[in-house]
């Protein structure tokens, strides 16, 4: 119940963010490294009603936790399988934005996002990968993003990416198994990473950065690779939620037609925050 309550309030966030008067420049810690990215993942959400919980088998760390840059509870993962498949994902959002970045050509942004996950969830990660018999593969992240500081072409560096996201999906499959209806797991997923990158796409409108955009890059292209096998079946047996989700999705490829950011930011930032509750709203 509580992974639920916190995907809704990351979806709070953004419509807190909307509700300002007007932007504001981004904030800047006592160094001058702007903070935008890590305000918008880490504070407090503005709380939004818990509606349609249903049986999940959620557990009390939250898909949408406090901890760390990527916004991932951990602790929870071995046994709840919302919160571990949204570790994933979150991970998996990091290397897809990285794949397309490097081939786009912004090559810091690309070593830093194959980094991240890293630190921001895969650390907290590790004893439920254990747990559930998932090897380590850290270090095919800090390798990717060595590789690419190391001007690796980009047919390699796209190799390498792949690689990682055969093993994510290769991890996918030993999700922890509950009373949980697999299937709206998987969806709640989906509208988490929808909320992020709903939340990024205000964080990036509010500023210049280039990070936050490519961070609701990732996720937005992740839900799509999310959905797309599982479209059939959610058509079939939640044609609500899956409306709600294939609405959400064009939005957002609109929202983030290239990896590059677009110039200006001009997406209604109020249907884009309320896309992960017409989700949640839709699962029967």
């Amino acid at each position: 119940m509580v992974s639920e309550l916190k995907l809704w309030t990351s979806v709070g966030l953004a419509a807190f963010a909307l509700a300002s008067c007007a932007p504001a420049a981004p904030p800047q810690s006592t160094d001058g490294k702007d903070q935008s990215r890590e305000l918008a993942e880490q504070a407090p959400a503005t709380p939004a009603p818990q509606a349609g919980v249903g049986e999940t088998g959620a557990g009390e760390g939250g898909a949408a936790g406090e901890s760390g840059e990527g916004g991932v509870d951990t602790s929870q993962a071995a046994t709840d399988p919302l919160v571990y498949l949204t570790a994933l994902a979150v991970t998996e959002a990091h290397i897809r934005a990285a794949i397309d970045a490097h081939a786009a050509g912004e090559t810091k942004a690309a070593a830093e996002m194959f980094a991240h996950p890293v630190s921001e969830v895969l650390a907290d990660l590790e004893p439920a990968l254990q747990t559930l018999g998932v090897a380590n593969f850290d270090s095919a992240l800090i390798d990717a993003s060595a590789a690419v500081f190391s001007g690796e072409d980009t047919a390699s560096i796209a190799k390498r990416g792949k690689g990682i996201l055969d093993v994510l999906k290769a991890a996918q499959a030993k999700a922890p198994t509950t009373h949980a209806d697999p299937l709206r797991v998987k969806a709640l997923v989906i509208a988490d990473q929808l909320a992020r990158a709903a939340r990024m796409y205000v964080t990036a409108a509010a500023g210049d950065s280039y990070e936050p955009y490519l961070d609701g890059y990732g996720f937005a292209r992740t839900a799509e690779a999310l959905y797309a096998p599982m479209r059939a079946q959610m058509v079939s047996q939640q044609p609500q939620a899956a409306a709600a989700i294939e609405g959400g999705l064009v939005l957002l490829r609109a929202s983030y037609p290239t990896v590059t950011r677009p110039d200006p930011l001009n997406t209604d930032a109020a249907s884009l925050a309320s896309v992960a509750s017409r989700i949640e709203l839709g699962l029967q």
